[in-house]
């Protein structure tokens, strides 16, 4: 990233007005004896800061390259020049980029060899959120935070899962507004630009091309109400994603807005495992490592699930039937649901998202599901 003077009136802060205030960025493989043009950050376009991708040529990939950013004097010494700047600056990659990604940030990594490019803002730190080990972590904070792979060939039937965790349990009203962790992609070096993973696709809305017929979700987004402990996710990677130079990037952009902390960790891209395990295992290199209590290569239960559920709610909401309740709880709400139910009732009126989710069951015989509402 780059940028050249700028929009204000403050010493090396103005806006640049000639050729000769641009920078040239330059490489050399005879020790500086000669050197040869990349690209030139002209004048006229680096006012702002601006991400620029560039693909080294054959000649300059030597075991002994040298690359500078360079700009020439003013042909009038009195002459004020701009200002530039340089940050996240990256050299390297492959001729061929990898099928798989797999990072923990437990391991030491060789920093040629980390699979990622930038986490701004982020550092890695040890037993974050009650979590064994090592994890990357955005302390609360404003602005742009984002962690971003490097590029990885994506095709049919591949898998992105990953860990988070969002504020870490700590004591948050979900009545205000937290800006979410959203999962994005890009298959376009050349542009900073980047498109959610999985779309909103709700019932009654405009169909998008991008949401299959009664498969209804939200954004590849995670928020404080969501993902308040580590919380492990899989994505089928849809058609969109695949290409030979596909990045992901996980974003939180609070703007000017203080946004709550959050950890990743365990990011797996590559060949699916059976059954996506189920999602009740880690995925490595296409072989399950199931979660205690399941067994076998896609992860099923080992002791029996209850195949049935009948719940008044007279005497509250039991783990043993329901394994995520948010936004609602036992009450009478608007009154009881005569004349089909009496009693109390588990009822949603509560900020963020509402939903009741059972416990695993074996469904394999029941026939019907039955509810007032």
């Amino acid at each position: 990233m780059a940028s050249i003077g700028g929009a204000g009136n403050g010493t090396g802060c103005f806006k640049p007005f000639s050729h000769d205030q641009s920078v040239v960025l330059q490489f050399s493989t005879d020790g500086g004896i000669h050197w040869h043009t990349l690209h030139i950050l002209d004048y006229t376009g680096y006012s702002d800061p601006r991400h620029t991708y560039i693909r080294l040529p054959q000649t300059a990939r030597t075991p002994s390259t040298r690359v500078r950013w360079w700009q020439p004097l003013s042909q009038d010494p009195s002459r004020e020049q701009p200002s530039w700047a340089l940050d996240n600056v990256y050299i390297g990659g492959h001729e061929i980029n990898p099928a798989q990604i797999q990072i923990h940030f437990n391991e030491s990594v060789i920093l040629n060899d980390q699979p990622w490019e930038f986490n701004v803002q982020g550092h890695i730190a040890e037993e974050m959120c009650k979590k064994e080990g090592s994890a990357i972590v955005w302390e609360e904070g404003t602005g742009q935070r984002h962690f971003t792979t490097k590029q990885a060939i994506v095709q049919h039937n591949y898998i992105l899962q990953f860990k988070i965790v969002v504020g870490c349990n700590k004591a948050f009203n979900v009545c205000d507004s937290h800006p979410p962790v959203r999962l994005m992609f890009n298959k376009n070096p050349l542009m900073d630009t980047w498109h959610e993973v999985v779309p909103t696709c709700l019932p009654d809305v405009n169909l998008r091309m991008d949401c299959s017929p009664n498969m209804y979700h939200v954004a590849s987004e995670y928020t404080v109400d969501k993902n308040p402990v580590w919380s492990r996710v899989t994505v089928g990677l849809p058609e969109k994603t695949f290409s030979s130079t596909t990045r992901f990037r996980w974003l939180q952009d609070t703007g000017n807005q203080s946004a709550l902390g959050w950890a990743l960790d365990d990011i797996y891209i590559g060949e699916s495992c059976p059954v996506m395990c189920h999602g009740r295992g880690d995925c490595k290199g296409g072989t399950c490592h199931c979660d205690e209590g399941y067994t076998g290569v896609s992860c099923m239960p080992l002791k029996k699930q209850p195949s049935r559920i009948f719940d008044s709610f007279e005497d509250g909401i039991y783990a043993t039937r329901w394994e995520w309740v948010s936004g609602g709880g036992i009450g009478f709400g608007s009154g009881a649901l005569l004349p089909y139910a009496h009693g109390k009732t588990l009822y949603f009126n509560g900020c963020g998202q509402r939903e009741a989710r059972t416990v695993e069951m074996d469904i394999t015989r029941p026939r019907m599901l039955c509810t007032n509402t």
